[in-house]
């Protein structure tokens, strides 16, 4: 209502009347006083609300709508348009509305939240989720069904709601400056995470958060340059700082700190004294500050800094063993709280800090056998590195059955900080295999996140190391591990087993048949056989789906086709006209004469079967299309499976897309000979020079790589992948970028070659991100492709999308974000994809 005027710390109450439509509802920030008949028009009515608090103009809101309304109780109502089929699909997300209210009223009574309207709007993704009385919701943020219900679907849905209505005690409430806003969506994020986890009766879901907040946030503040919290307006939640998980972890060391009663206690008093008034982030700090006086002040400062510090503990000789830091930025005022325990002594904890002024820290008398390893407690924003003998002590302890003494926390820290030196050639594989070996007796998924995480980021690189040395090694351990994991929890789901274990088990799975485990295809294959057979008894559960054929596929070969396919396909699969269940996924077969003759022969029959059953071919040839783009993207052994299907067999008439096929042809054909073979394009030669200088400046600038001439063993190494190895960037001041960008966008880029034009592009993007260069010069410089049509031109852009798409989620309020939103919607806007693109993407 006023978008011109965003002064948060200005507040002043507000009383609203609105006159609307007979047939709609109006709903502003408070509960409905009054609904009148308008005396000269009929059809309309008057609505009148109470008199909101004192209020900043940014929270003012008027809504009106025809939609469905569930009276969750009495101050909370759940809104859902007329049109909306699903509405069964609501039901767990009103159990959630319903106990996260319960719980925050519980937790802070002296704030009386006068209603909330939760308002479920289709394809929302407006950057405000949250106004005083109001929470928006996307539709797809909300559908669970509970015959398909996953726990990672439950929580999702759960900590999104939870969240967003925190956010009415802790929003407005907590200050009028967007520079407070990291510690009010902290605090909200901190409790709704809290409330799920009792929500869900599940106490190992704190330790799923903690976990996974630790190992982003440490993960994006070793690769990423990030800005620390307190900057400008235009920095909050930022697409390039998104400190979130930041501030969780801070959070969670200060309430360790001090205790979880008095900052709990803290807190309360905080909201009891200051609710609706303007109020600044320091306040809050000093109210905790005045209930504890041990070093409250001084850990404060960890806000104020980037990155993070490592601190290293060695063993100087017999006697003697030093704790130090050092920090991977320019800051070195950290205050950190360090407990050191031994396996020897446990429970017991040696409390020390390292601060400015004392940065080293002796003991004298610990054993040289002892292992030594740090009490966390629920977060560490640092990283911890020991020597290796002590790594290797660490190692014996946990196999040796250790890891039942200390906390799952602690276990994953130690194998979190260990995929960290892994990757950044601070640890050896050797010792890395020694200190995981223990996993494969740990049923607790949380254990497991920072491996399957490690795995997820380095599956891309996979593809480039098949022929190194150190890339083996890790192979051949992780093989192991994974073989070892499978025999204890086995492959089959049983009904009463807890959600965290069913979800771990289906994790190792996907991983165990990635790095070839001969019994992980077995067990697909036996999957696949008796879901056929006996599809009543053996169902294949959705979440198994993909995994179970495409594992299976991969090991029929010319000898046990035939009879595969005679039996199962003739007798179950034509009968129950269930083709399109396996289509999709014959690419994943390994031989390839099973696959040409397999593909061939389900096309035919396909074809002849039902064609006249059906209005058009469409319905029949796009489960085979969709197969061909997959079968393209499987790599260089498919070629000529690929040149007979669009040659012999005239695949192209059948509605292949070009558009489609060159994207897949980009990511994942890496010669001009393989393109030549399929698809004629001049476009490619200037496509892979851009693919290649985009990739290796991009792994150069965030990664930390080897010289390409080092030792054989690096050669193509998955921690070195030097294969886009190449060239340099090029920066301009920002007068000449607007220059350039003025000639391109009047018609100038016709006159350069695109190569030209996407390194321009290309390294924009990169200061871009590095805070180098500010938005309003790098859309300047891109608006020229609102006019071109050439995908290589494009291909830095789409690049950068795709590398930020996993932070995009906590950016929804940041300024920066929606001029970038706003720039970047062109996208949208110019291109039109098809149904089997979309499906593909």
């Amino acid at each position: 209502l006023f978008p011109c005027w965003d002064e948060r710390h200005l507040k002043t109450t507000f009383t609203i009347s609105v006159k609307h439509p007979a047939n709609f509802f109006a709903l502003t920030n408070m509960p409905l006083r009054m609904l009148d008949s308008d005396d000269i028009e009929h059809n309309f009515k008057w609505a009148h609300f109470y008199t909101t608090p004192a209020i900043s103009t940014s929270q003012v809101s008027i809504i009106l709508c025809n939609f469905f309304h569930v009276n969750i109780n009495n101050y909370i109502i759940l809104w859902y348009r007329k049109s909306f089929s699903q509405t069964k699909s609501l039901f767990y997300a009103q159990q959630v509305m319903k106990n996260i209210s319960f719980h925050l009223e519980y937790e802070f009574g002296g704030i009386k939240i006068p209603k909330i309207d939760h308002i479920v709007i289709p394809h929302f993704s407006y950057n405000i989720t949250t106004k005083l009385g109001f929470v928006f919701h996307s539709e797809r943020e909300l559908i669970y069904h509970e015959e398909l219900g996953h726990i990672m679907n439950r929580i999702e849905i759960a900590r999104s709601i939870t969240r967003k209505t925190a956010h009415q005690w802790f929003g407005d409430t907590l200050g009028p400056f967007w520079s407070n806003y990291w510690l009010h969506d902290g605090l909200a994020t901190l409790f709704g995470d809290e409330i799920v986890a009792k929500i869900l009766n599940n106490s190992q879901l704190i330790d799923l958060f903690v976990v996974q907040s630790q190992n982003e946030g440490l993960y994006f503040d070793s690769y990423f340059d990030r800005f620390p919290l307190f900057n400008t307006v235009s920095n909050i939640e930022s697409i390039f700082n998104f400190p979130r998980y930041k501030v969780l972890i801070f959070l969670r060391m200060y309430r360790d700190l001090i205790t979880d009663v008095v900052f709990r206690n803290g807190l309360r008093t905080y909201l009891h004294k200051l609710t609706f008034n303007s109020t600044s982030v320091s306040e809050f700090w000093s109210i905790l500050r005045d209930l504890t006086k041990e070093y409250s002040c001084n850990f404060i400062s960890w806000i104020n800094f980037d990155q993070y510090p490592v601190v290293s503990w060695k063993q100087k000789n017999l006697l003697w063993s030093v704790l130090t830091y050092n920090s991977n930025s320019s800051n070195s005022g950290w205050w950190i709280p360090i407990r050191i325990m031994r396996n020897t002594t446990l429970p017991k904890v040696i409390k020390v800090w390292l601060t400015p002024q004392v940065q080293y820290k002796y003991f004298k008398g610990i054993p040289n056998n002892d292992a030594v390893m740090f009490d966390i407690q629920h977060a560490a924003y640092y990283r911890i590195n020991y020597e290796s003998k002590n790594w290797r002590r660490i190692g014996y302890y946990l196999k040796s059955g250790g890891y039942k003494n200390i906390s799952v926390i602690n276990c994953v820290k130690l194998i979190d900080d260990a995929c960290h030196f892994l990757m950044t050639h601070q640890l050896n594989i050797s010792i890395f295999s020694k200190l995981t070996r223990y996993l494969s007796h740990e049923t607790n998924f949380v254990a497991w996140y920072p491996i399957v995480k490690m795995l997820e980021r380095i599956s891309d690189m996979i593809l480039y190391s098949q022929n190194d040395t150190n890339f083996m090694k890790f192979k051949v351990k992780m093989k192991e591990l994974l073989e070892d994991s499978m025999k204890n929890i086995g492959y089959n789901e049983i009904s009463t087993e807890d959600d965290f274990l069913k979800n771990l088990r289906r994790e190792l799975a996907r991983w165990a048949c990635i790095f070839e485990v001969p019994s992980c295809m077995e067990a697909a294959k036996m999957k696949l056989e008796e879901s056929i057979e006996y599809p009543k008894q053996h169902k294949l559960e959705p979440e198994w789906r993909k995994w179970t054929y495409c594992n299976a596929f991969k090991i029929l070969n010319s000898t046990t086709y035939y009879s595969w396919l005679l039996v199962y396909i003739r007798e179950f699969i034509w009968p129950k006209n269930t083709t399109k269940n396996y289509i999709e996924y014959l690419a994943c077969m390994e031989d390839t004469a099973v696959l040409y003759e397999t593909y061939l022969f389900f096309l035919f029959n396909d074809w002849d079967l039902h064609m006249k059953k059906l209005n058009s071919a469409k319905q029949v040839i796009i489960p085979y299309i969709k197969a061909f783009y997959a079968i393209v993207s499987k790599g260089d052994k498919n070629d000529k499976i690929i040149q007979n299907l669009l040659l012999e067999h005239d695949l192209k008439s059948k509605k292949i897309n070009r558009v489609i096929l060159l994207i897949l042809i980009i990511n994942n054909i890496y010669s001009m000979e393989r393109y030549n073979m399929i698809l004629n394009n001049p476009q490619l030669i200037d496509l892979f020079v851009v693919q290649s200088q985009n990739e290796g400046l991009y792994f150069d600038s965030y990664f930390d790589r080897f010289p390409l001439f080092n030792t054989v063993s690096n050669i193509e190494s998955i921690f070195n992948f030097p294969r886009y190895k190449a060239y340099y960037r090029i920066n301009y001041e920002s007068k000449n970028w607007r220059r350039i960008g003025y000639y391109l966008k009047s018609g100038g880029y016709k006159n350069i070659s695109v190569i030209n034009c996407v390194k321009l592009i290309d390294d924009a993007c990169h200061f871009l991100m590095t805070h180098q260069l500010n938005i309003s010069i790098f859309s300047k410089l891109t608006r020229y492709l609102s006019h071109e049509t050439n995908f290589v031109a494009w291909y830095p852009i789409v690049k950068m999308l795709e590398r930020i798409s996993d932070m995009i989620l906590y950016s929804q309020n940041d300024t920066n974000f929606m001029k970038f939103k706003v720039m970047t919607k062109i996208i949208s806007d110019r291109y039109y994809f098809t149904e089997e693109l979309l499906v593909i993407s």
